[in-house]
Order: C-alpha cells, then sequence, then structure tokens
C-alpha cells in the first residue's frame, strides 16, 4: 500500500481538488481510498455531490488523526490511500499523517502569499522524518497561469525552500472547477478534461518513480 498526503500550510491552494482527481488517476491502478481528515470535509462532500460515489472511482472517507493511526488497516483492500489533511502542518491529523506517509504533495500556488507560507515546510518535513525516515517529500506548484513570468519566477524560489518540486505543473483550467462542481473528476470529462488529465497523469508518474525509489532504497 503506498500512503500519499496532500497538506499545505494555509488554505485555498487546490489541496482536495489535487487530491481527489489524483485518486481518480490512481484508482485507474489499484483500489483506491481518500481519508478526509480537513474539519471543512470538503472531499466527504465532493462525494456525496457524486450521488454517493456513484461517478467516481475510488471510495471516500472520513477520519481523524486516530483514524489515520490505522490506516494500514485498509492495506488488505487498498492500494492506494491519499490523506487530504487540513491547512495547517500543526494540525494532530497532518503530523500523524506524515508518520504514516510514504510520499507528501504540498500543492502551492505561484504567489508570494504562497511562498511566505511555505517557508516553514522543510523545517516540518524534518520533524516527520525524525520518525518517518523514508518520507518523500514533494512540492506541486498548483493552478498556474499559463505563460506568466510570475509563475516560472516563483518556481525558481521555490528550489530554495528546502523541499523539491516536481517538473510536473497543475495548470489553472476550468475543468477542475467543472469536475468538483459535478461531483466527478477531469477523467470524466472527455475532450474537456484531456489537458488536465495530462497535467495529474504526470504528477502521478512522478509520485510513483518516487515511491518507487523509497521502496528500493529501504530494501
Amino acid at each position: 500500500m503506498t500512503i500519499i498526503v496532500v497538506a499545505s500550510g494555509k488554505g485555498g491552494v487546490g489541496k482536495t481538488t489535487l487530491a481527489m482527481n489524483l485518486a481518480e488517476g490512481l484508482a485507474r491502478r489499484g483500489n483506491t481510498l481518500v481519508v478526509d481528515t480537513d474539519p471543512q470535509q470538503s472531499a466527504l462532500q465532493w462525494w456525496r455531490v457524486s450521488d454517493e460515489g456513484s461517478r467516481l472511482r475510488f471510495d471516500v472517507t472520513a477520519g481523524d488523526a486516530e483514524a489515520v493511526g490505522r490506516i494500514h488497516d485498509w492495506r488488505a483492500s487498498h492500494r492506494y490511500v491519499v490523506i487530504d489533511c487540513p491547512p495547517s502542518f500543526a494540525a494532530e491529523q497532518t503530523r500523524e499523517a506524515l508518520v504514516k506517509a510514504d510520499v507528501l504533495l504540498v500543492p502551492m500556488q505561484p504567489s508570494p502569499v504562497d511562498l511566505w507560507a511555505g517557508t516553514h515546510v522543510a523545517e516540518w518535513v524534518s520533524e516527520a522524518k525524525a520518525v518517518n525516515p523514508a518520507l518523500r517529500a514533494c512540492i506541486v506548484l498548483n493552478q498556474v497561469e499559463p505563460k506568466t513570468r510570475l509563475g516560472q519566477g516563483v518556481k525558481d524560489v521555490m528550489g530554495e525552500l528546502g523541499v523539491p518540486a516536481l517538473a510536473a505543473v497543475i495548470r489553472r483550467r476550468a475543468a477542475f472547477r467543472t469536475a468538483a462542481l459535478i461531483g466527478s473528476t477531469v477523467y470524466a470529462m472527455g475532450r474537456r478534461g484531456e489537458d488536465a488529465v495530462k497535467e495529474i497523469e504526470n504528477v502521478i508518474t512522478e509520485v510513483l518513480r518516487y515511491d518507487a525509489e523509497r521502496q528500493e532504497s529501504n530494501g
């Protein structure tokens, strides 16, 4: 089982949108579960809008820190588990998730505010690695406006945060917003979602490569 945690130090970065679309792509590779630990329960609401999961290929469940602590109970039934965390690295659920995680994804928008909020990411990652040395952490540049100098500049600065950024980026696309509104994902949107699907697939490819490297290094 591969445990992927999606967490951030602030809200409004597209965390749940990323988690739900990643889960849909992963579900095409194996049974997938999203654990919604955010008190706002956006992922669970997404599931409800989808007619209780009828338009999704994966399961969604609510969970607190205690539930995250028992995450390996799902090992027999799920190949992938995506944990959607509260917008705080200090939250108990997030801290517990980082202890269990194989890969941490930190979505960040190309803005100075996100960079300011991201300055402490390396500290939290370092603390998590003290008890979970195999953890792989990456920043995902999310909701990027195409062909803007700001986006490229922020990505360059992200290299100084102490946590690597994925080569794959997620652009700001109407397909992501529409999918959320109808309780679906970009995978179900046909041609309108093709470019968005390619971006999600690029992220998944990198994440699974990181996980394979992690498993190899651990013997």
